[in-house]
C-alpha cells in the first residue's frame, strides 16, 4: 500500500506516482506526508477537512491540486514552496489558512472563499507572480507579512468589516497604487505598507502618515512635531527609529500609545503622555537615549516591557499609584533606577520590580503583592529567598537564571505564575507551593537541567489547571502530580498515578528518588504482589540498594511474604 492511513488521517505515502489521487474515506492529511515530493497532481477526496503542516511543502514539480468542498483548514506552511503552482481554487467551505501556508510559490490569482475571518502570518509572501487578491467580506484581520514582498500585486479590496492589518503585511508590494481602507480599521502594524507607490505618495504629502484617527507613520519626520487635535491614537512603532526628531507634542484626544512607537528615537528629549492614556506599552521609549524626563497621568494602569529601558538619563518622573502592573525591565539602565537600586529591593506601588545584585538568604518584606517580571532576574548568588504571604502574582522569569537557588516555597495566596519563572534555576531541586503540591527530590542525574527548569513553568500551569494531559518530560512531570496528591489527596491526581504507575515508579527508581519510593509505597495499589518482582529487579539493575531494601521490607512486611525464596524472588 502506498498509503499509510490511521483513522483516517493520512500518515505517509510511499509511492512514487507524478499524479497522487488520495483514497476516500481519509479525513486528513498529516504534516509533511508529500514534503519534498517529486509529484505533479494531487487529487484530494471529498471528506477531506483538514491539510496539515507542511503537506505538500517544497513540492517543486507540484502543477495542479484539486480541493474537496469539504476542505476547513489548511495548515502552516502545507503548499510553501510550491515554485511550480500557479493557480490554485480555494473551496467554499475553507474557514482557516495557516502561517506562510502559500509563501513562495507562483500563484498569479487569489479570491478567499467567504467565512475565513483572518489570514495568518505570512499566507502569500513572497509570491512573486500574485497580480490580484479578492478578500472576501468576512474578513477581519490580516496578520503579519501576509503579501511581503509580492511585488507583481497591483489590485487589492479592503472589505468593510476589515479592522486589523499587521506589520509588514503590504511592505514591499512595489505595484501597489490604489488603497482604500474602510472606515473602522483599528490596527495598521509597523510598516504595513512600507515600499508600496500609495504609501511613499502619502508619506510624500504629509510626513505624519494618519488614517483615520490613528498616526501610523511619522519615521520621516524632523525636529520638533505636533501631532494634530483628533488623532486618538498612535500607531505601533509609528515613530520608530526616527533619529531627527527631537521632541513631539500630542493632543489630549490620544488615549493610546502602541508598543514601540518612540523606539530608538535616539534624539528625542521631550514628549508629553496625555491625561486619556492608561497604558504605556512595551518598548514604548525603549533606547530614547536622551529623554531625561517623563510626566505620566495619574490614569496610568500598567508599564509594559522594556518600556523605559536603556532611556539612560531618565530621572524626573514619578510613578502613580494607579500603576499595578511593571513589566520586565521597564526601567532598565535608567538614572532613575540606579537610584532606587540603592536599596537592593525596588518596590513600587506593592510591586517588587527589580533585586538585581541580592546575594545569600533574601527575605521579601510583606505587605508586596506582586514579585515583578524578572525581578531576580540573573541573581546568580542569591541561594534562599523567603515570599510573604501577600504576593498573589509572580511575575515571567521572576527567578530565571537563579543558579543557586536550591528550594523556593510559592505561599498559598499566590493564584498566577508566569512563564519561564524558574528557567535556568540549574541548583533548584525543591519546591513547594503551599495547598497545591509538593514537588522535591529532583535527582534524575541524566536530565538536562536547563531544559528541566525551563519546563518548570508548564508544570506550574498543571498544577493549576488539573490539566494532567500536558505533554512534559516524566523526571519534570511525575514529581509534580505526586506533590499534589501528597499536599492536597486531589482524585485525580491518584487516578493519574496509578494508570502511570509502572513508569512512575520506573522513573523514580532510575533518578535514586528513594524518598519518593518511600512515599509512593504508602499509597494502596500502586506496587501489588503482581508487579514487586519487576521493580525489584528494575532496582537491582539500576544499582540502587537503598530502594532495593526499601522494596523488599515492603514486600515482607506489607505485601505478607513470609518465605525467603518469595521475599527474594529476582
Amino acid at each position: 500500500m502506498d498509503f499509510q492511513i490511521k483513522d483516517g488521517v493520512l500518515k505517509k505515502y510511499t509511492g512514487g506516482d507524478l499524479t497522487v489521487i488520495i483514497p476516500e474515506g481519509v479525513t486528513a492529511i498529516g504534516k509533511n506526508v508529500f514534503m519534498n515530493l517529486g509529484i505533479e497532481k494531487a487529487v484530494i477526496p471529498h471528506g477531506v477537512t483538514s491539510i496539515g503542516e507542511n503537506a505538500f511543502g517544497m513540492c517543486s514539480y507540484l502543477r495542479e491540486v484539486v480541493l474537496p468542498d469539504t476542505l476547513e483548514s489548511v495548515g502552516d506552511g502545507a503548499f510553501a514552496v510550491c515554485s511550480s503552482l500557479e493557480e490554485i481554487t480555494l473551496p467554499d467551505s475553507l474557514r482557516e489558512i495557516g502561517t506562510r501556508a502559500f509563501g513562495m510559490t507562483p500563484l498569479k490569482n487569489v479570491t478567499v472563499p467567504e467565512g475565513v475571518t483572518e489570514l495568518g502570518q505570512e499566507t502569500f509572501s513572497n509570491c512573486s507572480s500574485l497580480t490580484a487578491v479578492r478578500l472576501p467580506d468576512s474578513l477581519k484581520a490580516i496578520g503579519r507579512a501576509v503579501f511581503y514582498n509580492d511585488d507583481a500585486l497591483a489590485e487589492v479590496n479592503f472589505p468593510a468589516g476589515l479592522t486589523e492589518i499587521g506589520a509588514n503585511a503590504f511592505s514591499g508590494c512595489g505595484a501597489l497604487e490604489h488603497v482604500t481602507l474602510p472606515a473602522g480599521m483599528t490596527t495598521i502594524g509597523w510598516r504595513a505598507f512600507l515600499g508600496t507607490p500609495w504609501f511613499e505618495k502619502l508619506r510624500a504629502q504629509d510626513p505624519l502618515v494618519i488614517f483615520g484617527s490613528v498616526l501610523v507613520d511619522a519615521e520621516a519626520c524632523e525636529g520638533a512635531v505636533t501631532v494634530p487635535e483628533g488623532v486618538t491614537a498612535i500607531g505601533e512603532h509609528a515613530f520608530a527609529l526616527n533619529r531627527a526628531v527631537t521632541s513631539v507634542k500630542l493632543p489630549e484626544s490620544v488615549t493610546k500609545i502602541g508598543e514601540g512607537a518612540f523606539e530608538d528615537c535616539s534624539a528625542l528629549t521631550s514628549v508629553n503622555i496625555p491625561a486619556g492614556v492608561t497604558k504605556i506599552e512595551a518598548k514604548t521609549f525603549y533606547r530614547c537615549s536622551r529623554l531625561a524626563q517623563v510626566s505620566l497621568p495619574a490614569g496610568v494602569t500598567s508599564i509594559g516591557a522594556c518600556a523605559f529601558c536603556d532611556c539612560k538619563p531618565l530621572d524626573g518622573f514619578t510613578i502613580p499609584e494607579s500603576v499595578q502592573e511593571i513589566g520586565r525591565a521597564a526601567f532598565h539602565q535608567t538614572a532613575w533606577l540606579k537610584r532606587q537600586q540603592e536599596t537592593p529591593l525596588v518596590i513600587v506601588n506593592s510591586i517588587l520590580v527589580d533585586a538585581f545584585g541580592c546575594k545569600g538568604e533574601v527575605t521579601v518584606p510583606e505587605g508586596v503583592t506582586q514579585i515583578g517580571e524578572g525581578a531576580f532576574w540573573g541573581c546568580h548568588e542569591m541561594t534562599a529567598v523567603q515570599i510573604p504571604e501577600s504576593v498573589e502574582k509572580i511575575g515571567s522569569y521572576a527567578f530565571a537564571g537563579c543558579e543557586s537557588l536550591t528550594s523556593i516555597t510559592i505561599p498559598a495566596q499566590v493564584r498566577e505564575i508566569g512563564e519561564g519563572v524558574f528557567a535556568q534555576c540549574s541548583g533548584l531541586r525543591k519546591l513547594h507551593w503551599v495547598g497545591r503540591c509538593l514537588a522535591a527530590n529532583w535527582n534524575d542525574k541524566e536530565m538536562e537541567r536547563k531544559a528541566f527548569t525551563n519546563g518548570l513553568c508548564d508544570a506550574l500551569r498543571m498544577v493549576g489547571s488539573r490539566d494532567f494531559s500536558v505533554k512534559l518530560d516524566h523526571g519534570v512531570k511525575f514529581p509534580f502530580i505526586v506533590g499534589i496528591y501528597r499536599e492536597t489527596g486531589d482524585a485525580e491526581a491518584l487516578a493519574y498515578l496509578k494508570k502511570q504507575a509502572a513508569a512512575l515508579v520506573k522513573q523514580c527508581i532510575t533518578a535514586g528518588d528513594a524518598d519518593t519510593i518511600g512515599y509512593l509505597l504508602t499509597i494502596p495499589g500502586l506496587v501489588t504482589k503482581r508487579n514487586i518482582d519487576k521493580v525489584l529487579e528494575l532496582a537491582v539493575a539500576q544499582k540502587q540498594h537503598e530502594i532495593y531494601t526499601m522494596l523488599v521490607r515492603y514486600k515482607s512486611g506489607t505485601l505478607g511474604f513470609k518465605d525467603v525464596s518469595d521475599q527474594f524472588k529476582l
